[in-house]
């Protein structure tokens, strides 16, 4: 026969813990426990509690919660709202990067008549590049999506026998869409090649590519000349002989 035990109050008899022996269970489901109101410890909470089921209502952010009671959409985020009073759920931002590769080098290359590649259409039809690495600029660049863009940026120091006339940055096997920047050496003083340049590829299919930025001109002729060049010659003494920096940069971006 069960027996019942009303008091107001149990005290230690040792001190002022009360322990539950070991293996014995203290059945609170039927009444309530009230804790301290300034704050519970662990050592108050030494075992643990339950609260998938036993908490009810929203913990505000005035207390570290969300002040929110539900899950928002999928892919959602959650902002302050406009008034600066509340947190909500927002449709994430649609512009986000992809991805991003880069080339550079600071070594001085050289190039000797390797022959030109030229003959391509739409907007590369009139160009003539020497053909050799030591001269044009790769990065090499897998794309994620077929609805984003392509954001290219370099710099380019070089010096050619024959003077270079035009710049180009292409996609390699989509020439026919490259970007003719039109930057000539004859527009600097000393006759040659040093630019910084931003292009953007839009309509692109997924999967690797190639991304070429090289100097030509409109015309065939024998190209010799060296990338990374401080300058023409060395007679300049204001002019660093130092090798100049190459570099080809890719982005993509999701508008």
């Amino acid at each position: 026969m069960a027996s019942k035990i009303k008091v107001d109050q149990i005290e230690g008899a040792a001190g002022t813990t009360v322990s539950l022996p070991s293996g014995q269970t203290l059945d609170l489901s039927s009444g309530s426990v009230t804790l301290p109101a300034t704050s519970v410890t662990n050592a108050q909470l030494a075992g643990s509690i339950d609260l998938t089921t036993k908490v009810t209502g929203t913990l505000p952010t005035s207390k570290g919660g969300t002040g929110l009671s539900s899950l928002g959409s999928a892919s959602q985020i959650i902002q302050v709202n406009s008034g600066g009073s509340a947190l909500e759920f927002a449709a994430a931002p649609s512009g986000k990067v992809l991805g991003h590769a880069v080339s550079e080098s600071v070594a001085r290359t050289t190039w000797s008549n390797p022959g030109e590649n030229s003959g391509f259409s739409g907007n590369m039809s009139d160009f003539f590049y020497p053909n050799s690495s030591n001269c044009y600029f790769d990065v090499a660049y897998t794309k994620q999506s077929s609805s984003s863009r392509l954001f290219v940026t370099g710099h380019i120091v070089l010096k050619a026998s024959s003077n270079t006339h035009d710049f180009a940055v292409f996609i390699v096997g989509d020439e026919a869409n490259g970007r003719v920047l039109h930057l000539d050496e004859h527009n600097g003083v000393r006759q040659y090649l040093a630019h910084s340049f931003t292009v953007c590829f839009s309509g692109i299919g997924t999967g690797a590519k190639t991304i070429r930025a090289t100097a030509g001109t409109g015309n065939t002729r024998s190209h010799s000349g060296t990338r990374g060049s401080g300058g023409d010659t060395t007679s300049h003494s204001d002019v660093s002989t130092n090798n100049g920096y190459t570099m080809v940069s890719v982005m993509e971006v999701e508008a």
